[in-house]
């Protein structure tokens, strides 16, 4: 980063997302799970195995902690929505909010349709930093 990068007094406006998924693609073919047992094997033109992720289930951590008080909370809320109306249909899906202790939006993951996402959103626009401290280890 060089100095044109950043601006006196300023914390730099970069961010950075990564991605913990294992490839397990050949994994399942070996084992020969399928869609009956909730996943779809095929193999492309390279003969390199894909999964049809329909099947898959989404869990979110959300920080209810205090710092994430004010416009950091509303960002992270309106963030979780826009992930959720982006899931593909047949998954399932979780929210986990967590601060000093955590608590699932659902006892089990929902099935992803428009009823349980109107509900989902319904909750999370509530949501605020009343959660304590940060304690993320818990919920993982």
């Amino acid at each position: 980063m060089s100095t044109q990068d950043t601006i006196i007094g300023q914390t730099p406006k970069y961010a950075a997302l990564m991605s913990f998924v294992p490839s397990m693609y050949k994994w399942y073919a070996e084992k020969g799970v399928n869609e009956t047992k909730g996943v779809d094997i095929y193999a492309d033109e390279n003969n390199d195995f894909l999964m049809d992720h329909t099947y898959a289930e989404y869990v979110f951590i959300l920080d209810r902690s205090g710092s994430m008080s004010g416009a950091r909370m509303e960002n992270a809320k309106n963030a979780l929505i826009f992930f959720l109306k982006s899931l593909p249909f047949n998954s399932k899906f979780n929210v986990i909010s967590f601060g000093s202790n955590f608590t699932p939006l659902f006892p089990t993951s929902l099935d992803y349709n428009s009823s349980n996402l109107t509900r989902a959103t319904a909750s999370i626009v509530s949501m605020s930093a009343d959660m304590g401290g940060t304690e993320i280890l818990k919920p993982i």
